[in-house]
């Protein structure tokens, strides 16, 4: 059997080196320990000392963090604070900005309207004019005078007013031909009709029948419309359409050649008032006449006339040679005729020659500084005419206007640059200026465009 080394004991000597060595260690060993302890010791306060380092790194993290956070927060709310007064100073500033464009812009276009009311004037004066007809131009007291004298012959016809209470008679109208000859043939009132039936008819008015026409070899009768009326009164003259001869031509060629023929039935009024001619309808017709002569010629004479020519009803004379009415008061008829015959003399002027006369006269105390507008009206009074001399006198009355006159380029030159109170001070102070109205754009200057194109002068 083996030995073991522990069954041998060891010297006492050997043992007690052998704890000396073992001593020895343990000696070693222990401090070793206490290092490790330490080690260990420091390392665990390491460990808690950067544990506590790091909490309070991340403490002192998040303050930050939160400081930032409040800080911004602060900033928010700072530029919440702040932003309506921010915006308050953009609109400010582009309000300058519009304005300061729109000042620039007025003075640019800067201008001055102004309206000048002068105090006008009436002026009327009466002149003693002479005419002669002598004279073919005007001279400087006597005008020219023209006269004209025409022949006239006129007829009418008129409505008869007069009622007459018997039986009536049949009226008609007939056509009456004229194949007998060329020349016109003259019946007179009451010429006789005799129907085919042998009812007896008379011609109311004279009647002028033409004479036949002659064209490419046709022969084409002369005609004219009568009114016939019947002998007596009563129905049985109410004939149908039918030829008339005329008893007065009885055994003559023309007895075949001239006759009338009606085409409608000849109408019976039952007795009652049929119409008549009155001795008033006889004066009226030859007055009207008259005057229907004398409009008639003067529209003849002063239709051929310039404008200009001015004829007064003074100045005009008519000699009537004759007139003539057939129908006597009582004739049974509803209308009849008149003709008048004569001449008419007239004296016209020419307005012209008045106008020159009147402002060559007015003109000897019109100021240089007032500006003849117009001649408003002429007025003719009381003429003296003389158709033996061919003189004519009368009072002409006539009216103008007159207008100070301002010189608006004068004054476009004196106001220039000046202030709005200057200006007007300037314009009143003119003579004849009664109001000045000023206008400027823009509407805040006060002083006037040194540019005198700028400067607008109206005078009224």
């Amino acid at each position: 059997m083996p030995k073991k080394f522990t069954d041998i004991a060891r010297p006492n000597g050997s043992d007690s080196k052998k704890n000396a060595r073992n001593s020895e260690p343990e000696k070693t060993e222990k401090p070793r320990l206490q290092q490790a302890a330490r080690a260990t010791s420091a390392a665990s306060l390491s460990s808690r000392i950067k544990d506590n380092v790091r909490r309070k790194a991340n403490i002192w993290k998040k303050l930050v963090q939160g400081k930032k956070t409040l800080d911004h927060e602060t900033e928010k709310h700072a530029a919440r604070k702040h932003r309506v007064p921010m915006k308050a100073l953009m609109w400010s500033g582009i309000f300058l900005f519009i304005s300061a464009c729109v000042y620039g812009f007025g003075l640019m276009a800067t201008s001055v309207h102004i309206v000048i009311t002068t105090q006008k004037q009436k002026q009327d004066q009466s002149f003693s004019i002479q005419f002669s007809k002598k004279l073919a131009t005007a001279t400087a007291d006597i005008l020219p005078l023209r006269l004209y004298e025409k022949s006239f012959q006129y007829t009418k016809t008129y409505q008869a007013t007069g009622q007459s209470q018997e039986p009536s008679y049949v009226e008609g109208t007939v056509t009456i031909y004229n194949k007998a000859q060329r020349t016109p043939q003259v019946l007179v009132a009451t010429t006789r009709f005799l129907s085919s039936d042998g009812k007896l008819f008379r011609l109311i008015e004279r009647t002028i029948v033409p004479g036949y026409t002659i064209q490419n070899g046709t022969t084409t009768p002369g005609s004219i419309q009568a009114r016939i009326r019947a002998d007596q009164p009563g129905p049985s003259f109410a004939v149908q359409p039918t030829q008339f001869r005329l008893p007065g031509l009885a055994g003559l060629a023309k007895y075949q050649t001239i006759y009338g023929v009606s085409i409608v039935p000849f109408a019976y009024a039952a007795t009652g008032t049929i119409p008549v001619v009155t001795k008033d309808d006889i004066q009226n017709a030859k007055q009207s006449i008259a005057q229907y002569a004398i409009d008639q010629t003067k529209q003849d004479i002063v239709s051929s006339l310039p404008d200009s020519i001015k004829l007064l009803d003074q100045a005009l004379r008519i000699k009537v040679s004759s007139v003539a009415v057939p129908a006597k008061a009582g004739t049974k008829t509803s209308s009849f005729s008149a003709t008048i015959q004569g001449t008419v003399a007239l004296m016209v002027f020419d307005e012209k020659d008045i106008t020159q006369y009147v402002q060559t006269k007015m003109s000897v105390n019109q100021s240089a500084s007032t500006l003849v507008k117009d001649v408003v009206t002429f007025s003719y009074e009381t003429p003296i005419v003389s158709f033996e001399q061919g003189t004519m006198t009368m009072s002409v009355h006539a009216k103008r206007e007159l207008i100070p006159i301002v010189d608006t380029m004068m004054l476009q030159q004196k106001t220039a640059a000046r202030t709005l109170d200057d200006l007007r001070r300037e314009l009143l102070a003119v003579s004849g200026v009664r109001r000045v109205d000023i206008v400027v754009w823009p509407f805040w200057i006060t002083r006037v465009p040194s540019n005198v194109d700028k400067i607008d002068i109206e005078v009224r």
